[in-house]
């Protein structure tokens, strides 16, 4: 079931339409390539586990090489791959609040709200700031490897979180002569978390969720917070949490079971599991791999087949 948005991002809209109207591609949610056409990923990982890495310094202690393994999938956001390299990426702000090598990176699958197709990649590498360019042309996020947009809406309503046709993100911001009345406590967790259960992940394992910042404790990555930069957080972390717990009770009955890999995290809303053991239980799934028998699988014969599902190691005949 799919419900409407009560408040669609205008500016994503805007960019859909105008490439909607070029290419005259079929109105068909929730993922789409530059040209506005579709890309059918819905469920493709279904009842899969995925882990999910919040730009908390906590990540700092974890090794890198433990998302790599095989089995494990990983979605980071915002910097994080800065500190850890992950299958997917998703972002909510202006493209130039983020690192060159994501966008240029074609390991790692970008989620992109569609606003910011043409939005310019700004090169920071070398200790550079300018416009990205290769050549004589300006690279935009249109232009980078394996990106996928989505829509996104700004009007939370855990009811329809999970089955509206637009991603949420949080609420508009509330303004009065321009001046902020009312913060919407738009975070990026809530676009990943939709995004992840689009693709049909089942069991999510959030990593880096601190819910905690402070002067000397703001992310994985280099950036200084100013203290009224460090209030706002905090306030985001409060807020989130209340979301999650509305959210926590549509999650269980649809079976996407997301639970928390740090211990000493203030999100307390979904159980904890120890980080390892959750390796472990995403690694099971692929058996051992160093008694994956590949003798006898291109013989024609399945008598042939299961003879040869037999073989030695260490002396002894060992079944596979």
């Amino acid at each position: 079931m799919r419900t409407s948005s009560l408040r669609k991002d205008v500016n994503d809209e805007k960019m859909y339409r105008k490439i909607y109207e070029k290419y005259q591609v079929s109105n068909l949610p929730f993922f789409y390539n530059k040209f506005g056409e579709i890309i059918p990923l819905l469920g493709q990982y279904n009842g899969c586990g995925c882990f999910m890495i919040c730009a908390g310094p906590s990540i700092k202690s974890i090794n890198p090489i433990t998302f790599t393994l095989p089995g494990i999938v990983s979605l980071g956001v915002n910097n994080v791959p800065r500190t850890i390299k992950t299958s997917f990426w998703v972002c909510v702000d202006k493209p130039d609040n983020f690192i060159t090598s994501i966008w240029l990176d074609p390991k790692i699958m970008k989620f992109v709200p569609f606003a910011f197709l043409r939005s310019q990649i700004w090169d920071i590498r070398n200790g550079r700031w300018q416009p990205l360019q290769i050549g004589d042309k300006q690279i935009l996020v249109e232009d980078c490897p394996n990106v996928v947009f989505y829509k996104r809406n700004e009007k939370f309503n855990a009811k329809r979180y999970l089955t509206e046709e637009t991603i949420n993100w949080g609420d508009k911001d509330r303004k009065e002569d321009g001046k902020l009345i009312e913060s919407g406590c738009r975070s990026v967790m809530l676009s990943a978390l939709r995004v992840l259960y689009l693709l049909g992940f089942k069991r999510i394992y959030l990593v880096g969720a601190d819910f905690n910042m402070t002067v000397d404790y703001t992310y994985s990555f280099e950036q200084e917070r100013s203290p009224s930069s460090i209030i706002g957080n905090n306030r985001t972390y409060v807020k989130m949490i209340e979301r999650f717990e509305q959210l926590k009770e549509g999650f269980d009955k649809d079976g996407f079971k997301v639970m928390n890999c740090n211990k000493d995290s203030r999100l307390k809303v979904f159980d904890f599991i120890d980080l390892q053991d959750a390796i472990d239980i995403e690694k099971s799934w692929l058996g051992n791999l160093e008694l994956e028998n590949t003798e006898g699988l291109y013989d024609n014969s399945w008598e042939e087949k299961i003879k040869k599902v037999f073989r030695m190691r260490n002396g002894e005949e060992v079944r596979v």
